[in-house]
């Protein structure tokens, strides 16, 4: 299954260790060598770097790792559903009320093409997870013309993560440049058949006296990372978990 990394902060920080051993996992020391991504958020906007190449061979990796980022999502692809290609490779990106919406997901979500799709969103590849985030977008537009409250926007997606999860594996992060959406579902495991949870890992950290939240499908250090139990949707920003 795909390798998830999102990071979130209040200022920019350095994630170099956790973005090398990432690459190292996309085609090095295991099969995610189907591509690999990254939207690096700037306020409303972000840079989107994307390659269909392994992540361990890619010659603007070691560029990347040596930034500071405050909101940040990454993958790295094993294809199950869709063809090897740019417009397959996450995270997929869209404009919706004047910002950049990003999404990407780690699972394999069978039938989900018989979720029918509204007129804006539609994929431009052929992926379950592109349809998954075009579904999304399209029943969050009607309230973000509205300015909807945190707590509108997480029952969206709550709703949508729960309907995903019945449909098999289901982790995702998605961001709308403002709040950064996490869910935890299964996914495959070391000597176990099947999928299990935990299907993502958390590690919170301070950075001086700012916070500093990520997560991964996998931890990527000898940190405590923490899973994240099956079904949990956590909302993020800044660095911090925000009650609902």
């Amino acid at each position: 299954m795909c390798i998830l990394l999102a990071s979130s902060s209040a200022k920019p920080v350095s994630i170099q260790p956790y973005l090398a051993e990432l690459a190292r996992c996309g085609g090095l020391l295991d099969k995610h060598k189907d591509g690999w991504g990254m939207a690096i958020y700037c306020d409303r906007d972000l840079q989107l770097w994307r390659e269909t190449q392994a992540a361990y061979q890619s010659c603007c990796l070691p560029l990347l790792q040596s930034q500071r980022y405050k909101l940040l999502l990454s993958h790295i692809r094993l294809a199950t559903q869709g063809v090897i290609h740019l417009a397959n490779t996450q995270p997929f990106v869209r404009e919706l009320a004047g910002r950049m919406h990003s999404f990407i997901h780690n699972g394999d979500l069978t039938q989900i093409q018989q979720h029918p799709l509204g007129k804006r969103f539609i994929p431009i590849g052929n992926s379950d997870s592109e349809h998954a985030f075009c579904l999304l977008l399209n029943r969050l537009e009607p309230v973000w013309h509205k300015k909807p409250s945190l707590k509108q926007r997480h029952q969206i997606i709550q709703n949508f993560a729960q309907q995903m999860a019945q449909l098999g594996p289901a982790n995702f992060v998605y961001s709308d440049s403002h709040v950064m959406f996490v869910f935890s579902d299964k996914r495959s495991q070391k000597n176990r058949t099947g999928y299990h949870s935990p299907g993502v890992h958390y590690l919170q950290k301070q950075q001086g006296k700012h916070n500093h939240c990520l997560f991964c499908s996998i931890p990527l250090s000898q940190e405590a990372w923490q899973p994240l139990p099956a079904g949990t949707l956590l909302a993020v920003k800044n660095g911090k978990i925000k009650a609902l």
